[in-house]
């Protein structure tokens, strides 16, 4: 394979290596070995990290040419705070983008929303606020608008949101009123809402995933009055049955605001959130054999995080307090620190919803 096109490129690359060299160069007093700082590269890109308390991009080498591969963005949508603010990360460069919806747009996104990519310039947007909302729309990625499309039939945020077999499913959640056990499906070419068989018990703030395109699993989240009342219960729904089971096998711990990953057709990761406390425990189900197997942790501790699955990797956004973002590579079962947002934005993201869009 052709890593340049042609001399004229190749000149030109290497021109400017060798200029990006000459200012890492001058860089070397800041980036000597130090014994409260820890530098490490990911993706071209030298970061500085100081235990867990400042993470920043040192220094980004220009990227190469290495041929076609699937673009992936992971879209983040503002609280009532940020109303009108969007994050893009472009998981190929480890690089960030912000944007703010145009100020004559009526439209502003909600805190404690659930969000997933349709297709890569669709991302449809559920529910969200205080008090929670039935809204449904779409967020066109190109052109930075939103589209009103058919409410949901019923309010609800901090809610959970998968597809399976071509159908969108939202999942518990807290109504404005109670927290909630029902589940609805919304047919995205009919743009049509209804409600599916309810779970067997109430889930705020709950985990979800689809597996196998044939199932959904649901996890933790709080189910009584108070914060104290959180599930460590997991049910699985059968698509195609309209059915929920609730499995014999309980979660870890007690859990919620955690993330939900299926990484095959048999295994599911379980990453961080809270009890009494935020953990950054990983643990990885066996839907087959029913079982738990406990992987590395992550560097921080997190809760209400963003998690995707791409290109055999885990990243994960946010949830903590110092504005962090991981990597964890599976065959390696080794997490590493990535670009972070906080120069755009400081903001744990706690509430803000958030999608992956990939386009082959």
């Amino acid at each position: 394979m052709e890593l340049y096109q042609d001399e004229v490129r190749f000149n030109l690359f290497h021109e400017k290596k060798r200029k990006d060299l000459k200012i890492l160069s001058a860089l070397n007093d800041f980036i000597k070995p130090n014994p409260y700082f820890v530098y490490y590269m990911f993706k071209d890109t030298i970061h500085v990290d100081d235990y867990g308390s400042i993470k920043e991009t040192l220094f980004k080498f220009p990227s190469l040419n290495r041929g076609p591969k699937n673009q992936a963005n992971i879209y983040l949508f503002g609280d009532d705070i940020n109303s009108k603010v969007s994050l893009c990360y472009d998981v190929n460069e480890d690089e960030w983008a912000i944007k703010k919806l145009p100020d004559n747009t009526s439209h502003k996104f909600y805190q404690c929303s659930a969000s997933i990519a349709l297709n890569p310039t669709e991302i449809l947007i559920t529910g969200g606020g205080s008090p929670p909302k039935k809204d449904a729309r779409i967020y066109l990625t190109q052109k930075n608008e939103i589209l009103n499309k058919a409410q949901m039939t019923e309010s609800r945020n901090a809610h959970a949101i998968t597809i399976c077999k071509g159908a969108v499913y939202v999942l518990g959640g807290f109504s404005g009123k109670q927290r909630l056990c029902s589940a609805e499906k919304y047919n995205i070419r009919e743009d049509k809402w209804c409600q599916v068989a309810p779970m067997k018990d109430k889930r705020h703030y709950l985990s979800a995933c689809s597996i196998g395109d044939e199932y959904v699993y649901a996890f933790g989240g709080f189910y009584g009055s108070t914060e104290q009342e959180i599930n460590d219960s997991i049910e699985m729904y059968e698509v195609d049955k309209n059915l929920w089971t609730s499995l014999g096998v309980r979660m870890k711990n007690t859990l919620w605001a955690c993330s939900a990953l299926a990484i095959s057709n048999s295994e599911i990761l379980l990453i961080g959130g809270k009890n009494t406390n935020r953990n950054g425990e990983v643990h990885l189900f066996n839907v087959n054999t029913k079982s738990w197997k406990s992987l590395h942790q992550m560097n921080q501790l997190r809760v209400s995080h963003k998690s995707f699955f791409i290109q055999n990797k885990i990243f994960v956004i946010g949830g903590d307090y110092d504005m962090s973002c991981e990597v964890y590579d599976i065959k390696e079962n080794k997490w590493s620190f990535i670009s972070s947002y906080n120069s755009l934005l400081a903001n744990s993201l706690y509430s803000f919803s958030s999608a992956i869009a990939i386009s082959e």
